[in-house]
């Protein structure tokens, strides 16, 4: 790192900190994950599509070894506000495909 100026500081304002209201896009929708809404869905996706429950490698929870843990796992999750979980619902579907969460927040970095 140098201590050459690039330009003058640039001010920005605070970012927003997302409140679980649902975030459409072109082929998905992100909805704050509900075990009641998604659950169902999400089981069948991890289970159909990672029968060896690999994309649970690098996690730090799952596999899971049935559904109800899943489902109570899931449950924890909705509850959560940071991390905010999401489910992945495609448009051609309407079902819960995946999930992503975004953290940690600090608005005050953007």
């Amino acid at each position: 790192m140098t201590d050459h100026a690039v330009g003058p500081p640039v001010s920005r304002p605070a970012g927003l900190v997302p409140d679980g209201s649902p975030l459409g896009g072109r082929h998905v929708d992100l909805e704050h994950v509900g075990s009641e809404r998604h659950g169902a869905d999400l089981w069948g996706s991890f289970q159909t599509g990672d029968p060896e429950g690999r994309i649970w490698t690098y996690m730090g929870y799952g596999p899971f070894t049935d559904r109800a843990a899943f489902l109570a796992w899931l449950a924890e999750r909705q509850a959560s506000t940071d991390p905010l979980f999401y489910a992945l619902v495609p448009h051609r579907t309407g079902k819960a495909a995946g999930m992503a969460s975004f953290m940690p927040w600090r608005p005050s970095t953007g």
